[in-house]
């Protein structure tokens, strides 16, 4: 079953919990930025919106802790802090003066430390429930697709696979993945007006497409992921605006 949902300003970010089966969508509107949460589940958006200035961007979600990146607004993209924030009780957690985000792997929050022009890299335990943390699946929740360049050495050959499907010029960039049973695609094909068509195909193990959608049209230039898999669920992004999620049962 496949789920729409149109925003009404242009989205920014999209991360999946890393736990539960919830997606948090991150829009912006002039100086600020509206966080919504969509339910996996039942494929609805949750009855909870949060409000944040435009510079501070979402870069990770675990249980009910969110990691937002603040740039200086004055001097964007500099760096400002790091901050932990619990969507429940609606409080900041933690703040990291002059750190940037790297990494989250379980309540291991990886950081980059910028304190008086010497940088270095520092590990921080985040507030997230180990017991949820300790499951089977955790690892395995989400997927994300390797972004394949021109002048990358398995670029001919994923081209080549994808001739069978596309008779168009594929522009200098494809997404792949494998997951399951299931080839991934996205790529992109420069039409008439010298502007970006986004395309994502599935394929079975068989070879056959069971699956092909345009993502965006007439884009300026290519998204650096434009699709993943989530808690069994394929999600992207459409014209800046528009997010499908669907649950892959191929």
């Amino acid at each position: 079953m496949k789920n729409k949902f149109q925003l009404q300003t242009p989205i920014i970010t999209i991360l999946a919990n890393q736990i539960s089966s919830t997606l948090a969508i991150q829009s912006v509107d002039n100086d600020k930025s509206k966080l919504e949460f969509l339910d996996f589940n039942n494929g609805e958006l949750v009855n909870k919106t949060l409000t944040f200035n435009s510079f501070e961007i979402v870069k990770a979600f675990v249980g009910n802790i969110l990691v937002l990146q603040e740039y200086d607004k004055d001097n964007f993209p500099a760096v400002k802090q790091l901050y932990t924030f619990d969507i429940v009780n609606q409080e900041v957690l933690n703040v990291y003066k002059n750190a940037s985000f790297l990494a989250l792997e379980g309540s291991k929050m990886l950081v980059l430390n910028n304190i008086n022009e010497q940088i270095s890299e520092q590990c921080f335990d985040i507030d997230v429930n180990i017991d949820e943390l300790n499951n089977d699946t955790f690892k395995t929740n989400i997927f994300f697709p390797q972004n394949y360049r021109n002048d990358n050495l398995y670029y001919p050959e994923i081209v080549s696979f994808l001739s069978q499907y596309e008779a168009a010029t594929i522009f200098d960039t494809v997404e792949y993945l494998e997951w399951n049973d299931l080839i991934l695609i996205s790529y992109y094909i420069c039409n008439e007006e010298q502007l970006f068509n986004n395309y994502l195909l599935v394929i079975n193990s068989q070879g056959e497409l069971v699956l092909s959608e345009t993502l965006s049209e007439n884009s300026k230039g290519t998204a650096e992921i434009s699709f993943f898999i989530a808690h069994k669920h394929l999600v992207y992004l459409g014209n800046h605006q528009e997010i499908t999620t669907m649950k892959l049962e191929f």
